[in-house]
């Protein structure tokens, strides 16, 4: 049984390789997640979908009262 596991796990890389990619996988979900929140706090006012909302709404209300006028 043993000699089986020597020869199923002989086929894997050493632990250390292991930990290297849990290492970099860390790191680029850190980026990732920075990158995220940096969008986000530094999204400029015209952005944001809320105003993009209320400046259509403004200009429907302002193209309603010229054609009204």
């Amino acid at each position: 049984m043993a000699e089986i596991m020597d020869n199923l796990l002989g086929f894997l890389p050493p632990g250390g390789v292991f930990i290297g990619g849990a290492g970099v996988a860390i790191l680029i979900l850190a980026f990732q997640f920075l990158n995220k929140w940096l969008h986000h706090i530094l999204k400029l006012p015209w952005m944001q979908e809320e105003n993009q909302r209320k400046r259509k709404q403004l200009e429907q209300n302002a193209n309603n009262q010229q054609k009204s006028n």
